[in-house]
């Protein structure tokens, strides 16, 4: 059986070596450097990244559209 691919490969959690701002809101959030962050990257390898202030939010809304494509395949 071929193996089950994996389609969030893009998105993932990093340990900033230096500090970072949040894309979500960089004029207040800042992550330093030893924090952990969730990284989005686009198809050239571009990467935003976001505090863990706002990560939750954003993979929120991700596991509500996730829930609703597998709605949508199940009718």
């Amino acid at each position: 059986m071929p193996a089950i691919r994996r389609i969030l490969g893009h998105v993932s959690i990093e340990i900033a070596k230096a500090s970072r701002k949040c894309h979500r809101n960089p004029k207040k959030h800042k992550i330093c450097r030893g924090e952990a962050c969730l990284v989005v990257r686009d198809g050239n390898g571009n990467g935003k990244n976001y505090c863990s202030d706002c990560a939750p939010a954003i993979l929120e809304l991700a596991q509500a559209d996730l829930d609703d494509i597998k709605a949508r395949l199940s009718h």
